[in-house]
């Protein structure tokens, strides 16, 4: 059973990577080619890597039959990404995701990301996130 999951090379991500690879999915994911594979090094073989840089087309022109698509990618501007790139990730990827899920007849659409906040980080930096 395929899955799409996007944001792997992420916290959250790379964590449901682990977890799917685990339990027997085949985990296809979607990163951008910036990206460092740190965190999914150890199962970099199992998963079948599209960039977002070349379009969601391609993904599913080659896959008819995923069973879900999650979308656990999140800018938040935290590397000077301007608010327009951060808007990109957390609201135009989602919609054209779901638009492509319903084209190809996913039947299962999560979209979330993690956040965190303390007294000891300070996060002038989601302002346009949040």
């Amino acid at each position: 059973m395929k899955i799409l999951l996007t944001g792997a090379t992420g916290f959250l991500g790379s964590h449901l990577a682990n977890m799917l690879v685990e339990a027997g999915y085949e985990v296809h994911v979607l990163i951008r080619q910036s990206s460092s594979l740190d965190r999914i090094k150890d199962i970099a073989s199992d998963l079948f890597f599209y960039y977002a840089e070349d379009g969601l087309e391609k993904v599913f022109y080659t896959n008819k039959d995923f069973i879900a698509i999650i979308h656990a990618a999140t800018c938040y501007g935290r590397n000077n990404e301007n608010n327009f790139e951060v808007f990109d990730s957390n609201v135009r990827l989602p919609i054209e995701l779901m638009q492509q899920g319903v084209a190809n007849k996913v039947p299962l659409f999560v979209n979330t990301d993690s956040f965190f906040n303390s007294e000891k980080n300070e996060c002038d930096y989601l302002g346009g996130y949040v």
